[in-house]
């Protein structure tokens, strides 16, 4: 897992490379090729069983993995959305993972993100908040990171809207 998270992060443009040590992902080989294979599987509506079970193997396999528990809890929440009789244990369990994930890591942005909207979708928004409030507070803003700076990719528009053409 090591080498191929190294050269992943050799490949990130302008030197942006995380520490290696402490980055949440399974050292288990096993746990680390289900945890890229569960994040590859986009379609939550065809695959989301394939990827849930996936998801519950790297936690298995690999409990103190930051990503593993972050990604379950974001399998969970998919799923309820596709399949909202699950909501109650789903609820649960996603929340008690993205506590987990970010008890491990507690500075992960996503994760963060991800358990404010999951909080703030199932009307529990005060909790959100507080956690936001709290994460913020931690982690201070980079220099730069607010000033805006015009965008280095093209963005293609579209020609058509509908009701007609763009002239």
């Amino acid at each position: 897992p090591d080498a191929v998270l190294n050269r992943f992060f050799e490949a990130l443009p302008l030197g942006l490379k995380p520490p290696l040590s402490g980055h949440g992902w399974p050292r288990q080989e096993e746990a680390f090729w289900k945890l890229l294979t569960s994040l590859g599987l986009i379609d939550v509506r065809s695959e989301g069983e394939r990827s849930l079970w996936l998801a519950r193997t790297v936690v298995d396999l690999a409990p103190d993995s930051a990503e593993g528990q972050l990604n379950l809890g974001s399998q969970l929440y998919s799923q309820m959305q596709w399949q909202p009789s699950r909501d109650s244990l789903a609820l649960d369990l996603a929340v008690a993972s993205f506590e987990a994930g970010l008890a491990a890591q507690p500075d992960h942005p996503r994760g963060t993100r991800d358990l404010v909207v999951l909080l703030t979708d199932t009307g529990r928004a005060k909790e959100g908040l507080d956690l936001m409030v709290t994460a913020m507070a931690r982690r201070p803003p980079r220099p730069g990171a607010t000033t805006k700076r015009p965008c280095r990719w093209p963005i293609p528009r579209s020609r058509k809207r509908i009701g007609g053409s763009i002239p």
